[in-house]
């Protein structure tokens, strides 16, 4: 049962649209009967929020300051968080006509009820029809605005459906007690904002890019060079390319979308980079050197068996196909969108690109890339920095509006682990951060490219400490974004279906010619180092943890042609894969199986803590453990509202504790050389 909502109403119109996190129930405007007297009409906004299970008043249709009393009008969502909200009563002719029908019940005259009948019968001939204007509501910064204005009656009572990009409203009244039976169809036109000054910086920026990295990548003759860079790699480099590594075009967009649309609660989950830090640095890094490995899971091999290395490999083989598709499609849609670049030639662009240079130089051409990415869009995120405060005005307003909607809110200590709290955000932040920072092979395989492991803590050191002032250009940029667009709520653009182009859409529509395409240009070099990151690693594991197990009779020459081979077949495929969802839709479909793999990686967490810290671990009571943390995480997944951040928590604690009482239960020789 719902709470009961502030007021008693009617004839309202309802909406379900996203408040920014997750779906919420709109309802605008009504009117509440009142026995005796005409009807009142509702100017309010009222949303309830399902997760919090309360209602809240939001800002009046029409705005705070001249709002607009509707009744029976009609609304639906559209884009990410925008409500549309069309005709409707205001309530005068509706209420003059109300009054008549009590004046008429309440006479006795016959002659002056007749009269009474007849004044109401003109009044209706000369009703003017409904209310035209079309209202846009933005669910984030909570401000209405209104829209252009339909040019003929607009129907009351009925209802609007989306049908593709276009929104129907089918029959409803055009005047009282006349119905039409005609179908309205509205749709958005879109607006080509990309100069060709921003064009021409997108190709200068690519072929800047493309010559950079030839001239910076030789052709590696070697596996070493292939997968380690020859161990070459400046240690500054290699701290800019662990902090590119995650970086990506998605988290460009994300946070600053993320921050737009909640708060800074989420701050503390890049700041557990810090936390993790000297905890890899002092166990894990050296184990990596000491072994010489070029796989992370090889350690696992020699730690336990080969079954373990298999397991470990496997799952992150299969998640990184899947996120190489999402990685090339998300950021090529969101240019598509904002820039009117064909998505075709966006996923093209970004991954034949990247094939090329990968297969060519290997993890040193992803590492020289992933600094140019780096430079990129830390320039264009600094003078956005600069820009967007100058385009916002009213400052007092806006740190009043930040107050009251806890726009800045970095702390929410309760123990509820269903939100995004503190203690969620800390507690998954460490376990993530560690599966990143300690056992994911993309950022492993940097620390193997420098020349000593002195070199290699550094890099991590040097690449965890970015992350701070980074975080906090990105965060702050997200508030900005919140107080230009509730400064200038106009400035939208219905046809983002996704919160996390708005950054984008920013750039374009906002930015100066020039700028636009440096930023734009920046979203492409990250899709590119995120792909050739993802393909680099992935085709590492294949080569090493399947492959030399395979044919351990190959030589030096055979073992880099896999290589070669396999980085060209995973880019071809992740780039087949994302022209396919592009034109399908299925890419809900490819991000529930990316959570579903998500839900296993804790796993390989959990493996290697038991192999480093535990004497008693064993292969047989680790690969239990992997077994029984997979199931456990599907019973969480499906039995419980614990938050997607603590799933990695989960996985690894789940692996921990089942893999050390297995191995107490069937203990076995353990090998000595970890």
């Amino acid at each position: 049962e719902l709470p009961p909502a502030p007021v008693a109403f009617s004839h309202a119109a309802i909406a379900v649209q996203s408040n920014g996190e997750y779906p919420c129930v709109y309802i605008v405007g009504g009117r509440k009967a009142a026995s005796g007297q005409p009807s009142e009409v509702f100017s309010h906004t009222l949303r309830y929020d399902p997760r919090k299970r309360d209602w809240r008043k939001c800002t009046p249709l029409g705005g705070a300051e001249s709002p607009l009393t509707r009744a029976a009008g009609t609304a639906v969502a559209t884009g990410a968080t925008y409500l549309l909200h069309f005709g409707g009563d205001d309530g005068t002719l509706f209420n003059k006509l109300e009054q008549f029908d009590i004046d008429i019940a309440a006479t006795t005259d016959e002659a002056h009820r007749a009269q009474l009948v007849k004044e109401k019968v003109k009044c209706l001939e000369s009703h003017p029809g409904f209310s035209r204007d079309v209202l846009i509501y933005n669910t984030v910064t909570d401000v209405w605005i209104k829209g252009d204005q339909v040019p003929f009656p607009f129907p009351v009572t009925t209802s609007a459906v989306r049908w593709g990009k276009d929104i129907l409203i089918p029959s409803g009244e055009v005047s009282p007690g006349v119905r039409t039976p005609g179908i309205l169809r509205a749709s958005f036109p879109t607006t080509e904002l990309f100069s060709w000054i921003d064009s021409l910086v997108v190709l200068v920026s690519f072929l800047l890019m493309t010559v950079g990295r030839y001239a910076f990548t030789g052709t590696s003759n070697t596996t070493n060079d292939y997968f380690k860079g020859g161990q070459r790699i400046p240690q500054w480099a290699a701290a800019i390319s662990i902090f590119g590594a995650k970086l990506s075009a998605i988290t460009f967009m994300g946070i600053p979308a993320k921050t737009y649309a909640t708060n800074w609660t989420y701050f503390f989950l890049l700041m557990t980079i810090i936390m993790v830090m000297p905890f890899v640095a002092r166990y894990f890094i050296p184990f990596y050197r000491k072994l010489n490995v070029t796989s992370a899971y090889e350690y696992l091999s020699r730690r336990f068996n080969e079954t373990t290395r298999l397991i470990a490999s496997s799952l992150y083989i299969l998640l990184q196909l899947g996120r190489m598709a999402i990685v090339i499609l998300l950021p090529s849609i969101a240019l598509t969108l904002v820039t009117g670049i064909n998505v075709n030639l966006c996923i093209f662009l970004i991954g034949a690109i990247s094939v090329f240079f990968t297969v060519k130089g290997g993890i040193e051409a992803v590492i020289w890339v992933e600094v140019i990415q780096v430079v990129i869009l830390a320039i264009g995120a600094l003078l956005c920095l600069i820009y967007i405060p100058l385009q916002i005005e009213d400052w007092q307003g806006g740190i009043e509006a930040l107050n009251t909607y806890e726009k800045l809110k970095v702390f929410e200590f309760r123990f509820n682990f269903q939100e995004p709290t503190f203690w969620v955000v800390v507690i998954g932040g460490l376990a993530i951060q560690f599966l990143t920072y300690g056992t994911d092979q993309t950022t492993v395989q940097r620390y193997l490219t420098t020349k000593t492991e002195r070199e290699s803590a550094n890099s991590l050191r040097i690449g965890a400490w970015l992350t701070v002032p980074s975080t906090l250009v990105f965060f702050s940029i997200g508030t900005l974004l919140y107080l230009f667009f509730r400064e200038h709520p106009h400035q939208i653009n219905l046809a983002l279906e996704n919160q996390d182009n708005i950054f984008p859409w920013f750039i374009v529509s906002q930015l100066p010619a020039g700028l636009s395409g440096l930023l734009i240009a920046g979203i492409f070099a990250a899709s590119m180092s995120s792909t050739e990151a993802s393909m680099n690693s992935t085709a590492t594991l294949l080569t090493n943890d399947f492959y030399r197990k395979w044919k351990p009779e190959s030589d030096e020459r055979s073992v880099l042609w896999f290589a070669r081979m396999a980085t060209l077949t995973l880019g071809v495929f992740a780039t087949g894969v994302a022209l396919y969802m592009a034109h399908v839709g299925v890419s809900s479909l490819w991000d529930t199986f990316n959570t579903v793999l998500g839900l296993f990686t804790g796993c390989i967490g959990g493996a290697f803590i038991l192999g480093v810290f535990t004497k008693r671990a064993n292969s047989r009571g680790v690969v239990a453990g992997i077994v029984c943390s997979g199931l456990a995480q599907l019973l969480i997944q499906h039995f419980t509202g614990i938050h997607i951040l603590m799933y990695a928590f989960t996985g690894l604690f789940t692996c921990v504790v089942f893999g050390y009482v297995f191995s107490c239960m069937f203990p076995e020789n353990r090998k000595d050389d970890h």
